[in-house]
């Protein structure tokens, strides 16, 4: 599995002060649910079960509502269209105020 693969091998230096969750070679890191399966995401089930799941395709931003977050008072005309980008990147009409 591509999670194994990457795991820190046992005789890598310790990076953190504190060893946390499944460490080689003891235990193999935790690999998460496919999401992509068929089977995956089953869009009539409760909400508490699709928490964790990636949502990839789906966006809550549109263009215009990109452009007009990256229009407020103080968000200089020469970032406008970085500002659009970012926000449709996050997918989050928030980050428009990093370019305040």
């Amino acid at each position: 599995a591509f999670g194994q693969e990457w795991q820190v091998p046992a005789d890598a230096p310790m990076l953190f002060h504190e060893v946390v969750g499944p460490q080689a070679p003891f235990a193999k890191c935790i690999v998460p649910e496919n999401a992509h399966a068929d089977d995956a995401i089953d869009v009539n089930a409760d909400v508490s079960q699709l928490r964790g799941r990636r949502r990839l395709m789906e966006k809550s931003v549109n263009q215009v509502q990109a452009e007009q977050a990256c229009s407020q008072p103080g968000i200089p005309a020469t970032e406008f269209e970085d500002c659009v980008r970012d926000v449709l990147a996050m997918d989050d009409v928030e980050f428009a105020e990093a370019h305040i």
